[in-house]
């Protein structure tokens, strides 16, 4: 069974029984609800994520509601961001 079609990353919540993940786009990240009581998928508006398009290993961090990850071929060199997701996005 295929769920969604062009994803550039996704990262399992297995505790939350949840995958977060991102298009190919780069334009919305998901969250994919696995538990019995599912509902649709929420989208977590891309103005108050702005993601680079050089984003890479993101990776999802539940009980802090951030967003980890790493950027790519900065003039500096490789960085670690963190992006602090909003409470009322996550409800």
């Amino acid at each position: 069974m295929v769920l969604h079609k062009n994803i550039a990353w996704s990262n399992a919540l297995s505790i939350y029984h949840q995958i977060a993940y991102l298009g190919t786009s780069k334009q919305v990240i998901r969250k994919l609800d696995l538990s019995e009581s599912s509902t649709a998928p929420e989208t977590l508006d891309p103005v108050m994520l702005p993601l680079p398009d050089n984003a890479s290993d993101m990776s999802w961090s539940p009980m802090q509601n951030q967003i980890v990850y790493t950027t790519d071929a900065q003039p500096s060199g490789n960085e670690f961001r963190v992006i602090n997701v909003p409470d009322e996005l996550l409800q």
